[in-house]
């Protein structure tokens, strides 16, 4: 095949993906983009398709008639190929190259136990527990030790980003850091802490435990659903709490209005730093308003364990229908996302996410979850 060039490819924003998607049809091997227009070319290595090994096993096991069973799984999964985007010579005309050079490792386990502790002739007790952990690697990147994910940055902190990082978990949060010394002491100078020489990953924005937990009473016509869920090992940079901070909104910014705010930690000579500088110079420096913008104070640890549903439902009697033409009636008042039990980021629910595609993490005023509940009513004929 050779050069071609489809106009198609400029209408929206995801030019790349229907560009791979249309040109591996085609038999292309490689893609560059930039600009209005996509073009393909048939002399680098973009293969047709993503290449998967995994290795895994699992089991199925059930107990005492059946009121008891255990489901688990494990999987050791290896991605080569992985489509990535590049950076292209300028003088190409292009901006980026998307080439076949991902490879990334996914090891986990997944259990689901489900039973009924309670059985009588009028009520029962069902539960069921769900269980994942995946542990993520990437290892290759076709040369650089770090790829920026397409699109994944946010609107205030420049620096941050979604990127993969070879040796290091999928998905990881990069930007600049509070400068530390030996003893993991905040260095300041001239009373404000410094920020580190470089950007750095500052967590995974990437969930490695999932899970959740549901029981289920039933007395009678009556039974009662509750599903507990919860995620756990990811972080979330919060544009929110950055603005809070800029703008003095923020009850962390409360400290030092009066007088002066001192940092703990030690100045760049190893003394105990004593510098103060006022609130508002201090808490806009390191956020949006100041050029030492410090990225980690505003990634938060992403966890947390929420109400997720609850249903009460009531069936009616069977023989009050037997002589009608309806088999079966039941009214439930269903309710979800009712309560977040536990969190560890302030001001924002930590499902909030500014970017839906394939960088996770970002959050900026980020509405949530829509607390619902309503009645259902259900006819059987």
């Amino acid at each position: 095949m050779g050069l071609f060039e489809d106009p198609r490819f400029a209408e929206g924003t995801n030019v790349v993906a229907k560009a791979v998607v249309e040109a591996t049809k085609k038999g292309a091997k490689s893609i560059i983009g930039g600009g209005d227009s996509v073009k393909a070319l048939n002399k680098a290595n973009l293969g047709d398709q993503v290449t998967f090994m995994s290795t895994g096993g699992g089991a199925s096991l059930e107990f005492l008639n059946n009121r008891l069973s255990i489901d688990a799984a494990y999987y050791d999964k290896q991605t080569t190929d992985d489509i990535v985007q590049v950076t292209a010579s300028p003088t190409s005309g292009y901006n980026k190259a998307v080439q076949n050079i991902g490879k990334i490792s996914n090891k986990g386990v997944e259990l689901l136990v489900s039973g009924t502790p309670v059985k009588t002739k009028s009520f029962s007790w069902d539960i069921s527990v769900n269980f994942a952990n995946n542990s993520s690697k990437v290892l290759y990147l076709g040369g650089p030790n770090s790829i920026t994910i397409d699109g994944a940055f946010p609107r205030w902190g420049d620096e941050v980003s979604i990127s993969n990082v070879v040796g290091m978990a999928y998905g990881q949060i990069m930007g600049y850091a509070y400068t530390t010394d030996s003893k993991g002491q905040r260095v300041f100078s001239d009373g404000e802490p410094v920020q580190s020489k470089k950007v750095l990953p500052l967590g995974s924005s990437v969930y490695k435990q999932t899970g959740g937990v549901r029981n289920t009473f039933t007395y009678k016509g009556v039974s009662l659903a509750v599903l507990f869920d919860f995620k756990y090992g990811a972080k979330i940079y919060s544009g929110t709490n950055l603005l809070l901070y800029a703008d003095g909104l923020h009850k962390n910014t409360l400290q030092g209005r009066e007088g002066g705010f001192v940092g703990k930690g030690n100045d760049v000579s190893g003394a105990p730093n004593t510098t103060s500088v006022t609130a508002e110079k201090y808490f806009t420096d390191i956020s949006a308003g100041g050029s030492d913008h410090i990225a980690e104070e505003f990634v938060y640890d992403a966890s947390f364990i929420k109400l997720r549903s609850l249903t009460l439902n009531y069936s009616l009697p069977s023989n009050i229908l037997q002589n009608t033409f309806i088999k079966g009636i039941s009214v439930s008042l269903v309710g979800r996302n009712l309560w977040t039990v536990v969190k560890h980021v302030p001001n924002i629910d930590p499902e909030s996410s500014l970017n839906n595609g394939n960088g996770q993490g970002l959050e900026l005023s980020g509405f949530p979850a829509t607390r619902s509940m309503g009645v259902n009513v259900n006819f059987k004929f």
